[in-house]
């Protein structure tokens, strides 16, 4: 339902770009949280990719076609917290 209700709305101009800086902002607040803090960064090095069912070729990947921009954010968030634990 919001999936659909999302694409009756008229959208922000650079939407593009502006979801990667909303998505960032919320990932940073997100681990915040020492918890999923402490998860993310047991990950180390591993890549990390939002992979999925549903054809998200932006955020994810799937069938190993995508721009895995989540994975990637979580990346940059992860080595974020890194620096900042030293």
């Amino acid at each position: 339902m919001a999936k659909k209700l999302g694409k009756s709305v008229d959208m922000v101009p650079n939407w593009d770009t502006e979801r990667v800086l909303v998505m960032r902002r919320l990932l940073q607040e997100k681990f915040k949280n020492p918890l999923l803090r402490s998860l993310l960064l047991v990950t180390e090095n591993i890549p990390l990719v939002e992979g999925n069912t549903w054809h998200d070729t932006t955020w994810g990947v799937c069938n190993g076609v995508g721009s895995n921009l989540l994975g990637k954010l979580l990346m940059e968030i992860r080595d974020e917290c890194r620096r900042e634990e030293k």
